[in-house]
């Protein structure tokens, strides 16, 4: 289910190809519905109940802060337009227009630096109104007493002077004195400054506006994984079943990966502070700094170091997993990095990184294990341990110890069960962390 609402987030909130096919699909089913209306009503009755209907209770699952969707824009142009149908009068149909704004990305753009610049926009707005009153009582002075003149009133005037200063100029009035003409000229220079400083307004707000959002956008996510850095440590973390039901996982780094869709990959520099604001990160469940194997051990460790350490700034309560190299670096990052989960890159660094995800702290358990002098940490097959029926985890940690091998951990399934109790029955399909002897 947490695969499905993840997949859902992709299509309805994403950034990729997947929203915009979304957007444009519901788009011409906007269309399609609001011709059919007039053509075949019964059909687009039921297309604007069970799409438009299924579309709100699916978007509504998907969020977080529920309420807040309900009562956004957004979630009442959602709830209006699925009783549509049943609106009282005439040409109730087009409320369904309002919806494409939810569809459109330039539209939600345009309106916010709209209400942004609506100030700038106001005070041009007056400028304007005080210009055109000027001009037109100046013309309506020296044409008013023309003989056939078409300015018959001051409001006829202010007429010509709005349509004069907007550069319309129906030609349906038009001054007759020289004098007249005159000013004329320069209401017309004037109208030009009139109409190109709103539209600079507007077009320096929306370079700033769709500049800022590339930038600085957050994603709207929650309990979601964010992996900065990759190596092949993330393919086997990727195949953990925990990571595959978490709403969202997140992979930044450099590097051309091939990746599912499921994951957001986005190909830029995890240290940059400005996409790690992006990320949403006081909302994630975790977040899984891999160590990128380019240069000298000590200076990946170091990178990955300093990552940590940025992530711990912007987001002080997220949960941090931090993978080095070195066995000396990790014991420095743990004097220097409190309340990180610092683990050590193995063929085990799945299982220990979603240990640490679901019980944070643990993979210091790893670590005291994996530090017993001429000892190493490996996952075996329960069956291969001797285990063919169901054996009390006592007993066979006693077996085991004969054998110089020290059961920790059992997985079973998407399970990890660190420290069984005595009376936990061993099966043969489990597998088992052991400390075996080199």
């Amino acid at each position: 289910m947490r695969r499905f609402k993840r997949t859902l987030k992709v299509l309805f909130e994403g950034e990729g190809s997947s929203r915009v096919l979304v957007d444009s699909v519901m788009t011409i089913i906007i269309f399609l519905v609001i011709v059919l209306f007039n053509l075949l009503p019964d059909l687009a009755y039921f297309i604007s109940i069970t799409i438009f209907g299924l579309e709100y209770v699916l978007r509504l699952w998907i969020k977080g802060n529920k309420l807040k969707y309900i009562f956004s824009f957004a979630g009442v142009v959602d709830l209006v337009c699925i009783f549509v149908p049943v609106l009282p009068g005439e040409y109730t149909e087009y409320v369904l227009l309002l919806k494409i704004f939810r569809y459109s990305k330039f539209s939600k753009t345009f309106a916010e630096v709209f209400w942004e610049k609506l100030p700038e926009l106001l005070s041009v707005l007056a400028l304007a109104l005080i210009l055109v009153v000027v001009i037109s009582v100046i013309v309506y002075h020296f044409e008013s007493g023309v003989k056939d003149t078409s300015y018959r009133s001051l409001w006829d005037a202010i007429w010509w002077g709005i349509v004069t200063l907007t550069t319309v100029g129906y030609g349906d009035m038009y001054p007759q004195t020289n004098a007249g003409r005159a000013f004329a000229v320069i209401a017309m220079f004037l109208g030009i400054g009139v109409i190109s400083i709103p539209t600079g307004i507007i077009s320096a707000g929306l370079v700033e506006k769709i500049m800022d959002k590339k930038l600085r956008g957050k994603l709207d996510l929650e309990d979601h994984v964010v992996f900065l850095g990759y190596n092949d440590s993330f393919n086997r973390i990727l195949q953990e079943e925990e990571i595959q039901d978490m709403t969202a996982v997140v992979l930044i780094t450099k590097k051309d990966v091939n990746v599912p869709a499921w994951v957001l990959h986005y190909k830029e520099d995890y240290l940059s502070s400005v996409l790690l604001e992006k990320l949403n990160l006081n909302y994630a469940r975790a977040v899984v700094v891999l160590s990128e194997r380019e240069g000298e051990e000590d200076s990946v460790d170091a990178k990955s170091m300093l990552t940590a350490i940025t992530v711990r700034k912007m987001a002080p309560d997220v949960h941090i997993v931090l993978e080095l190299l070195r066995d000396e670096n990790i014991k420095v990052a743990k004097e220097i990095l409190r309340g990180v989960d610092v683990v050590a890159q193995s063929k085990l660094i799945g299982e220990i990184t979603i240990a640490s995800i679901v019980s944070p702290g643990i993979s210091d358990v790893f670590s005291e294990l994996m530090s017993i002098g001429g000892s190493d940490l490996i996952l075996m097959g329960a069956e291969e341990l001797g285990v063919d029926e169901p054996e009390l985890f006592d007993e066979f940690m006693d077996r085991l110890h004969e054998r110089g091998i020290l059961p920790i951990g059992i997985k079973r399934g998407e399970e990890v069960i660190l420290v069984p109790d005595k009376d936990f029955h061993v099966i043969s399909d489990d597998e088992v962390f052991v400390v075996k002897r080199g």
